[in-house]
Protein backbone atom coordinates (compact mmCIF):
# COMPACT_ATOMS: atom_id res chain seq x y z
CA UNK A 1 0.00 0.00 0.00
CA UNK A 2 1.53 3.43 -0.87
CA UNK A 3 1.49 6.27 0.98
CA UNK A 4 -0.59 8.46 -1.38
CA UNK A 5 -3.84 5.33 -0.93
CA UNK A 6 -4.10 7.03 2.58
CA UNK A 7 -7.53 8.38 3.06
CA UNK A 8 -8.25 11.63 4.62
CA UNK A 9 -10.13 10.21 7.20
CA UNK A 10 -6.98 7.74 7.96
CA UNK A 11 -4.93 10.92 7.84
CA UNK A 12 -7.19 12.08 10.24
CA UNK A 13 -7.12 9.56 12.85
CA UNK A 14 -3.57 9.22 12.93
CA UNK A 15 -2.95 13.18 13.31
CA UNK A 16 -6.53 12.55 16.15
CA UNK A 17 -3.67 9.82 17.76
CA UNK A 18 -0.23 11.56 17.96
CA UNK A 19 -2.00 15.07 19.67
CA UNK A 20 -3.71 12.66 22.25
CA UNK A 21 -0.83 11.12 22.95
CA UNK A 22 1.07 14.73 23.29
CA UNK A 23 -1.09 15.40 25.60
CA UNK A 24 -0.68 12.47 27.51
CA UNK A 25 3.09 12.84 27.23
CA UNK A 26 2.98 16.13 28.22
CA UNK A 27 0.57 15.27 31.37
CA UNK A 28 2.85 12.59 32.66
CA UNK A 29 6.06 14.99 32.17
CA UNK A 30 3.95 17.62 34.07
CA UNK A 31 3.33 14.78 37.25
CA UNK A 32 6.65 14.12 37.32
CA UNK A 33 7.89 17.75 37.29
CA UNK A 34 4.48 18.46 39.65
CA UNK A 35 5.73 15.50 41.77
CA UNK A 36 9.39 16.91 41.94
CA UNK A 37 8.92 20.82 43.12
CA UNK A 38 5.57 21.03 44.82
CA UNK A 39 5.49 19.83 48.46
CA UNK A 40 3.25 20.62 51.50
CA UNK A 41 4.54 21.48 54.91
CA UNK A 42 2.92 22.09 57.83
CA UNK A 43 3.45 24.92 59.62
CA UNK A 44 4.91 24.27 63.02
CA UNK A 45 3.41 27.05 65.13
CA UNK A 46 -0.51 26.67 63.71
CA UNK A 47 -0.39 23.07 62.08
CA UNK A 48 -1.80 24.66 59.09
CA UNK A 49 -1.04 23.01 56.21
CA UNK A 50 0.44 25.17 53.08
CA UNK A 51 1.43 23.85 49.76
CA UNK A 52 4.89 25.06 48.54
CA UNK A 53 7.55 25.56 45.54
CA UNK A 54 10.04 23.03 46.15
CA UNK A 55 13.57 25.09 45.73
CA UNK A 56 15.35 22.05 44.16
CA UNK A 57 13.64 19.52 42.96
CA UNK A 58 13.13 16.59 46.13
CA UNK A 59 10.58 12.56 45.89
CA UNK A 60 9.69 13.77 49.38
CA UNK A 61 6.05 15.64 49.48
CA UNK A 62 5.14 16.02 52.73
CA UNK A 63 7.04 18.23 55.32
CA UNK A 64 7.17 18.89 58.69
CA UNK A 65 9.00 20.21 61.56
CA UNK A 66 9.43 17.30 64.78
CA UNK A 67 10.33 20.27 66.95
CA UNK A 68 7.42 22.50 66.00
CA UNK A 69 7.59 25.39 68.37
CA UNK A 70 9.20 23.89 71.46
CA UNK A 71 12.42 24.35 73.44
CA UNK A 72 13.72 20.82 72.05
CA UNK A 73 17.22 20.64 70.46
CA UNK A 74 17.92 18.70 67.62
CA UNK A 75 20.23 16.37 69.75
CA UNK A 76 16.96 15.60 71.59
CA UNK A 77 14.96 13.99 68.51
CA UNK A 78 15.63 10.26 67.70
CA UNK A 79 17.84 9.75 64.44
CA UNK A 80 14.70 9.63 62.50
CA UNK A 81 13.20 13.05 63.49
CA UNK A 82 16.69 14.00 63.37
CA UNK A 83 16.50 13.74 59.76
CA UNK A 84 13.15 15.14 59.31
CA UNK A 85 14.06 18.32 61.12
CA UNK A 86 17.30 18.81 59.19
CA UNK A 87 14.78 18.02 55.91
CA UNK A 88 12.54 20.71 57.04
CA UNK A 89 15.34 23.37 57.88
CA UNK A 90 16.61 22.64 54.53
CA UNK A 91 13.22 22.94 52.13
CA UNK A 92 11.29 25.55 54.49
CA UNK A 93 13.08 27.69 57.10
CA UNK A 94 14.63 31.06 55.91
CA UNK A 95 12.97 30.16 52.43
CA UNK A 96 9.79 32.00 53.39
CA UNK A 97 10.28 35.22 51.25
CA UNK A 98 10.83 32.19 48.38
CA UNK A 99 7.53 30.35 49.15
CA UNK A 100 5.33 33.52 49.35
CA UNK A 101 6.71 34.52 46.08
CA UNK A 102 5.99 31.44 44.32
CA UNK A 103 3.08 30.46 46.26
CA UNK A 104 0.80 30.47 42.70
CA UNK A 105 2.98 28.05 41.19
CA UNK A 106 1.77 24.96 43.11
CA UNK A 107 -1.92 25.03 42.42
CA UNK A 108 -0.89 26.39 38.48
CA UNK A 109 0.98 23.19 37.95
CA UNK A 110 -1.10 20.96 40.09
CA UNK A 111 -3.85 22.21 37.63
CA UNK A 112 -1.95 22.33 34.01
CA UNK A 113 -1.12 18.47 35.15
CA UNK A 114 -4.65 17.37 35.50
CA UNK A 115 -5.53 19.32 32.14
CA UNK A 116 -3.35 17.78 30.17
CA UNK A 117 -3.93 14.37 31.44
CA UNK A 118 -7.74 14.63 30.94
CA UNK A 119 -7.19 15.85 27.34
CA UNK A 120 -4.26 12.92 27.04
CA UNK A 121 -6.66 10.01 28.31
CA UNK A 122 -10.65 11.37 26.46
CA UNK A 123 -11.25 11.28 23.39
CA UNK A 124 -10.99 14.60 21.49
CA UNK A 125 -12.34 16.23 18.19
CA UNK A 126 -10.02 17.90 16.83
CA UNK A 127 -11.58 18.45 13.27
CA UNK A 128 -13.66 21.67 14.55
CA UNK A 129 -12.13 25.03 14.00
CA UNK A 130 -10.40 27.23 17.04
CA UNK A 131 -10.55 23.44 19.11
CA UNK A 132 -7.11 24.98 20.78
CA UNK A 133 -9.62 27.00 22.95
CA UNK A 134 -10.67 24.11 24.69
CA UNK A 135 -7.41 23.75 26.57
CA UNK A 136 -7.53 26.99 28.49
CA UNK A 137 -10.86 26.85 28.59
CA UNK A 138 -10.47 23.38 30.86
CA UNK A 139 -7.79 25.19 32.59
CA UNK A 140 -9.23 28.18 33.30
CA UNK A 141 -12.61 26.81 34.68
CA UNK A 142 -11.08 23.94 36.62
CA UNK A 143 -8.77 26.29 38.37
CA UNK A 144 -11.55 28.10 40.18
CA UNK A 145 -12.76 24.16 41.65
CA UNK A 146 -9.45 23.55 42.59
CA UNK A 147 -8.81 26.84 44.47
CA UNK A 148 -11.79 25.90 46.82
CA UNK A 149 -10.93 21.94 46.95
CA UNK A 150 -7.12 22.72 47.61
CA UNK A 151 -8.92 24.61 50.47
CA UNK A 152 -10.85 21.96 51.85
CA UNK A 153 -8.03 19.69 51.50
CA UNK A 154 -5.66 21.51 53.10
CA UNK A 155 -7.51 21.82 56.06
CA UNK A 156 -8.32 17.97 56.76
CA UNK A 157 -6.26 15.91 58.41
CA UNK A 158 -7.24 12.92 57.54
CA UNK A 159 -6.44 10.86 54.55
CA UNK A 160 -9.61 9.12 53.42
CA UNK A 161 -11.47 12.52 53.03
CA UNK A 162 -8.25 13.65 51.15
CA UNK A 163 -8.54 10.69 48.65
CA UNK A 164 -12.40 11.66 48.30
CA UNK A 165 -11.53 15.22 47.98
CA UNK A 166 -9.07 14.04 45.17
CA UNK A 167 -11.50 11.96 43.51
CA UNK A 168 -14.03 14.37 43.62
CA UNK A 169 -11.03 17.13 41.52
CA UNK A 170 -10.52 14.54 39.45
CA UNK A 171 -14.18 13.83 38.88
CA UNK A 172 -14.93 17.73 38.36
CA UNK A 173 -12.05 17.77 35.46
CA UNK A 174 -13.67 15.25 33.60
CA UNK A 175 -16.82 16.67 33.73
CA UNK A 176 -15.64 19.76 32.63
CA UNK A 177 -13.82 17.95 30.32
CA UNK A 178 -17.14 16.86 28.79
CA UNK A 179 -18.84 19.77 28.90
CA UNK A 180 -16.09 22.04 27.24
CA UNK A 181 -16.09 18.98 24.67
CA UNK A 182 -19.96 19.15 24.16
CA UNK A 183 -19.91 22.83 23.90
CA UNK A 184 -17.22 22.86 20.91
CA UNK A 185 -19.51 20.48 19.42
CA UNK A 186 -22.85 22.20 19.88
CA UNK A 187 -21.17 25.44 18.59
CA UNK A 188 -20.27 23.63 15.10
CA UNK A 189 -23.45 21.59 14.28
Amino acid sequence: MCASSVSGFEMYEFKTTMKKKGFLITGIISFIITWLFVGIYRDPEFQHSHFFFKYTPSFKVSFFSPIGMDDKKITDLSPEKQQEEKIFQRFINGKYEFIEKTGYLPILLIQLTLTFLSFGLFKQHFKYPNYWLQIPSHFLICLVFLFVLTFFMLAIDHWALLVLLGIILAGINFWIYILVSMLRKESHS
